[in-house]
């Protein structure tokens, strides 16, 4: 729960490049976050998404890299990496094209998606190509997300100014919000290797 106020007061002392470099290594609250300042009008909303996006595309390219030259290597090296992709590996290589696009909506897999597509036959082309355009979509929508739950806060709570009542408010909403995705991804796992077997 403190590491979202922790962002916050990040992105407000630092702006775009803490949106950027959050955007490289987490991701959905930072962004979030970034939107619901530019609804504040102390960020642009332009500029977060830019900030965003390249953040989000540089993580992700990062990881499908390392895979890409080293993902054999340390599947076989460190028994955690070999856990943690063998479901991913055996999805990737029958829908590669569709993880590319979609994982940055995957939550909890952000660096094993691109770590384990580095290691299939998908080449950078093509994983650029599908990832840049999943990342345009996450990027609008989770900024646009931000950006709307700050125009209901002041629609609900009038013109606010302190950040105090914003902060307990997207805390419980992410709270929420990350409870909801973790069951989603809990039942999409479990459909997962029941067709696996």
């Amino acid at each position: 729960m403190l590491h979202h106020i922790d962002f916050l007061s990040l992105i407000v002392s630092y702006g775009y490049l803490a949106i950027f470099v959050g955007s490289i290594f987490e991701g959905e609250s930072v962004v979030f976050l970034g939107g619901l300042l530019a609804h504040q009008s102390k960020l642009s909303f332009l500029i977060v998404l830019i900030a965003a996006f390249f953040g989000a595309v540089l993580g992700d390219v990062f990881w499908f890299l390392i895979g890409r030259y080293q993902g054999t290597k340390l599947i076989h090296r460190f028994e955690w990496i070999r856990k943690k992709t063998e479901k991913t590996l055996f999805y990737a290589e029958k829908k590669s094209g569709t993880l590319a696009f979609t994982m940055r909506f995957i939550y909890g897999f952000r660096s094993i998606i691109p770590f384990t597509l580095g290691v299939t036959k998908m080449t950078l082309k093509k994983y650029l190509s599908l990832n840049v355009s999943g990342a345009c979509l996450w990027v609008v929508v989770v900024t646009s997300l931000g950006y709307l739950f700050g125009g209901v806060i002041e629609s609900v709570f009038g013109r606010l100014r302190h950040f105090e009542l914003i902060l307990v408010i997207l805390v419980v909403l992410l709270f929420v919000l990350l409870n909801i995705l973790f069951h989603g991804i809990k039942i999409l796992i479990k459909k997962f290797t029941n067709n696996l077997k």
